[in-house]
């Protein structure tokens, strides 16, 4: 078999017609998606935490609860002086991903059908688009970056700046950053031309900055939970290995399980649990991927360390979800778009044929059933989205406001559950777990506490009296029939199912007992 070539792939080039036909189509279906899309909690928390805060200082202190670097926070801070709508950040978020798709579309050195198949395949088409995370920026950065560092003349200061950003969207974000800089600096020590440019070093700086700066925000805090009682695993664990190697192929072929619950699954299910089984395909996958970009220093290193780096942080850190799992795929694209390089749109023509090596035959084939595949995830996943509801919070704050209850003393339990509720309310609401009103959930310590049904009510009653009227009780399950009474506890309402199951609710409303009425004793539950 004939070694696979690095060189840019032609006939890649997409007519500017076809690409905006494609991207419409894109745009399109991620706008009726997203307008359709409920928000989930880890989508509100960041507005609400960006949009609460009044200066940078402050957002910076608050972010470092998230575990998150500042860039995402930092634009929904921006947004949010506009306006204090959550639309805005949907829209806002959908944008990034339709300017990803278009640099795929025009300079990926893709043939036609796999550009389409890419951008419309479960990641960059649902999860890193439909859902407004921090993702999406880190994605458009490290595309950028693609762009701007594997033409035929590099733009240093253009990269410079999208590994700053990138830097400092996620962990992953930095990892992958880290990565393309140590690609760069091996070029940098090799090739003249690189050194000769005074803008390569002020692009170097931008990268340690952003490195970092990034870093920082993720240093441990001493009252943060995520510190406590996220453990790193420094040991090796053959079970927990097994795992985070079953995660390669995953990647690179996620298709979500055909049920109502369909988030956060695999087709596939946990895979083998033997660890040599699982090693071996990952190991399969990875030299596919080395061979495809071999030949090409820069790429090669970048693929080598942000693969190794990935993988190692879902080992010590947590396995994650397929949102973090999907990096390994970016991975390899981006290195892939490195070695192989952009081809000119210009001089590219279809009319220009060159003999393919099987090699080269035998990975565009690999290549096309793998983005095939995930484009049948991406379409199912939004179709679902669409027709189904993602999160019912949304619709329990609508139901609030159209009952007259909007302004009712509101208390809720669990706290990470009622952000969505309070992002599409508009208002805050008190959190029985931390006893403190809020929006969004400040992860430190204050709010690990037992909390039981019986607490629950008793602050709600303490509320009632302290507001005299009526209040609102939030919860995520049903109370026992023991703790009702009737004409002082009525439940209201219960939603239906939800794609991510947590986020079903129960609204109870609690009667003010009067000034001279004493405090209920309420019946333990057995």
């Amino acid at each position: 078999m004939h070694p696979i070539s690095t060189q840019p792939i032609r006939r890649a080039f997409l007519s500017r017609r076809t690409t905006l036909l494609f991207i419409a189509l894109f745009i399109l279906l991620s706008l009726v998606t997203a307008l359709r899309h409920e928000m989930w909690r880890d989508e509100l928390q960041a507005w609400l935490l960006a949009k609460e805060h009044a200066s940078f200082t402050e957002l910076a202190q608050a972010v470092r609860y998230d575990k998150h670097p500042l860039a995402w926070y930092v634009v929904l801070f921006l947004l949010s002086r506009l306006t204090g709508s959550p639309l805005a950040m949907q829209l806002f978020h959908v944008g990034l991903a339709a300017f990803s798709a278009w640099l795929v579309l025009r300079f990926a050195p893709f043939s036609p059908v796999q550009k389409v198949l890419l951008i419309f395949g479960y990641y960059l088409f649902f999860e890193y688009n439909v859902i407004s995370r921090n993702y999406a920026l880190g994605i458009l950065s490290l595309f950028l970056f693609c762009f701007s560092y594997a033409g035929k003349r590099k733009i240093p200061l253009g990269w410079g700046a999208c590994l700053f950003v990138l830097a400092n969207t996620s962990v992953y974000g930095l990892i992958f950053a880290a990565a393309a800089s140590g690609a760069v600096i091996a070029d940098v020590l090799t090739e003249k031309s690189l050194r000769r440019q005074w803008t390569t070093f002020v692009a170097l700086m931008l990268m340690g900055l952003g490195v970092a700066l990034s870093a920082w925000c993720l240093r441990p805090i001493p009252d943060s939970s995520w510190d406590q009682f996220s453990r790193l695993h420094r040991s090796f664990n053959a079970g927990l290995a097994s795992k985070v190697l079953w995660t390669v192929p995953k990647a690179y072929l996620q298709v979500p399980r055909p049920t109502f619950h369909f988030w956060n699954t695999h087709i596939l299910g946990n895979g083998p649990s033997t660890l040599a089984i699982n090693a071996s395909l990952a190991l399969l996958v990875l030299i596919f991927s080395a061979l495809v970009i071999w030949r090409r220093r820069s790429a090669l290193i970048f693929f080598v360390l942000s693969t190794s780096g990935t993988l190692a942080w879902l080992y010590i850190a947590s396995v994650g979800f397929v949102r973090h799992q999907g990096h390994l795929f970016l991975a390899f694209v981006a290195a892939v778009w490195l070695a192989r390089g952009s081809p000119d749109p210009i001089k590219a023509s279809s009319a220009v044929k060159e003999r393919r090596p099987e090699g080269i035959l035998v990975f565009s084939f690999v290549l096309t059933l793998i983005f095939a595949v995930q484009a049948v995830g991406g379409l199912f996943a939004v179709g679902m989205d669409i027709v189904y509801p993602f999160s019912q919070a949304k619709a329990t704050a609508r139901y609030i406001k159209q009952k007259g209850y909007r302004d009712l003393p509101i208390v809720g339990e669990m706290d990470y559950l009622m952000t969505p509720v309070s992002g599409y309310l508009g208002r805050k609401i008190y959190f029985v777990r931390g006893e403190r009103p809020g929006s969004y959930v400040k992860w430190d310590m204050r709010r690990f506490e037992d909390v039981s049904p019986e607490v629950i009510l008793q602050r709600a009653e303490q509320f009632s009296r302290k507001e005299k009227k009526d209040c609102l009780i939030l919860l995520n399950f049903h109370l026992d029939p023991a703790l009702e009474q009737p004409g002082h506890l009525v439940k209201l309402m219960a939603t239906s199912r939800a794609i991510t199951g947590s986020e079903v609710y129960r609204l109870y409303l609690m009667k003010y007992p009067g000034p001279s009425q004493p405090a209920t004793t309420r019946p333990k539950l057995p």
